[in-house]
């Protein structure tokens, strides 16, 4: 049981350093999507409840857009997919956690939707 834990912990890390990593490589603008309200939400969205299951369709819905309109401008603005960025978020914030809290790492992948 504890070398699972480990393992799992290992894996973790590791998944979070290469988000990082290519989040970096990427530039993502945060800013050009700011300058786009339906943008702006979506992204809003998914910091303000990463844990929810979001899908593409529940992301559109909220913009007032349809999964192509969103895709598309998303990557345009963004360099990433909405579901990639999605996934970056909950990274983020589970570092974030992982450094601020004593949860278990099961406690804080749940806390960010995993």
């Amino acid at each position: 049981d504890t070398v699972v834990h480990a393992l799992l912990d290992v894996i973790f890390t590791q998944l979070l350093r290469d988000m990082s990593d290519r989040r970096a490589a990427q530039g993502a603008s945060f800013s050009q999507a700011v300058h786009d309200p339906q943008l702006l939400r979506v992204v809003q969205c998914m910091h303000e409840d990463c844990a929810r299951d979001w899908t593409l369709d529940t992301l559109a819905r909220e913009a007032g857009l349809s999964r192509t309109v969103l895709a598309e401008r998303f990557r345009m603005a963004m360099h990433d997919t909405p579901l990639s960025y999605l996934r970056t978020v909950r990274l983020q914030r589970a570092m974030r956690l992982l450094v601020e809290s004593t949860d278990t790492l099961e406690r804080i992948a749940t806390a960010v939707g995993y």
